[in-house]
Formats: structure tokens, sequence, C-alpha cells
């Protein structure tokens, strides 16, 4: 799956010109353009809260932008797939968490530490 996005560059002197629009595969956007959260896709359900708000800020200070949607299960499942078949996108699915959404930050980011901390 494709998604149109453009993106504003966030600068000390307020927004940037925008730039775009582009079209990439979701997983490129999620995992090159914004750096999702810590590699790893999170469940749908924080996906499609993320998708219907039309924005986010990246890991490269810029606020990418889209028309807001939802993803199908289906459409879930490609993703899936798609960021397992991808290496270069650095990403990965780990289906563990089982909390609420508003905890999946701080459960992505201590098991990145936690990962990283075992690769040591």
């Amino acid at each position: 799956m494709n998604i149109e996005y453009r993106r504003v560059p966030l600068t000390e002197d307020g927004l940037g010109p925008e730039e775009g629009p582009f079209l990439e595969p979701l997983g490129y956007v999620l995992f090159v353009e914004k750096a999702c959260y810590f590699g790893v896709l999170p469940p749908i359900e924080i996906l499609n809260e993320m998708f219907n708000e039309g924005s986010i800020v990246s890991n490269r200070n810029f606020n990418l932008l889209w028309s807001p949607f939802k993803l199908s299960n289906e459409e879930y499942r490609e993703l899936v797939t798609a960021v397992e078949t991808h290496p270069e996108w650095g990403g990965e699915v780990d289906t563990s968490f089982n909390g609420v959404a508003e905890d999946w930050g701080h459960w992505a980011l201590i098991r990145s530490m936690e990962k990283f901390d075992s690769q040591r």
C-alpha cells in the first residue's frame, strides 16, 4: 500500500516550505521517514489513531501530513508482510505488546533498550 504525503520542515524559526507530495510505500514512510516507534511496527489500533490524525512529527524534524485514513485488517496484514520482507527499512514486527495505546511508545522504548543491552 502506498501513501501520498507532504513534509513540512520544523525549524528554529517555525515552519519551512512544504515539500511534496510524495508517494511511497507505507512501510517506507513509517520506518524511514518517521523512524517508527524504535523500529517496531505498532498494532493496527495504534497506527489507525495516528493515520486518522493526518500528521505526525518525524525523526528528522519534519511534520508529515496526509489525508486521514484507517487501515483495514487486510491492509495491516499486507503491511506486516512488507515490513518483514524489506530489511532495508530496519523495522520488525513484535506482537508481544498487550497494553493500552497510551503505553505503546513507552513499551517500544523499553523493548528497544533491552534489545540493545542484550546485543552488547
